[in-house]
């Protein structure tokens, strides 16, 4: 394992060890400070690299935000929404 891989790997064995309960649970990759690379193809061209590392699937696994900027914090909201609250999204396509 070499970079964002082993990075991965470290976080949930720490998530396993402080609680295999919690490291049983969906998760959501959230990268912030978006606005700080220089365009919106620097940024995708990192997100993308790094969602191949870790083979995650940009806009799917992993979420792009910028909290000073308020950019994808919306998206954020209803995808912690959606996943802590499955039964009512199934509810609303009944």
């Amino acid at each position: 394992l070499v970079g964002s891989e082993m990075c991965k790997e470290t976080v949930r064995e720490e998530l396993r060890q402080y609680s295999p309960e919690l490291a049983d649970k969906p998760e959501l990759i959230v990268l912030n400070k978006m606005d700080l690379f220089v365009d919106d193809e620097e940024r995708t061209q990192a997100v993308n690299k790094l969602c191949a590392d870790l083979q995650l699937r940009p806009g799917r696994d992993v979420l792009a935000i910028s909290g000073a900027a308020r950019d994808g914090l919306k998206e954020l909201l209803e995808r912690l929404w959606t996943m802590l609250h499955p039964e009512a999204v199934q509810a609303m396509w009944r």
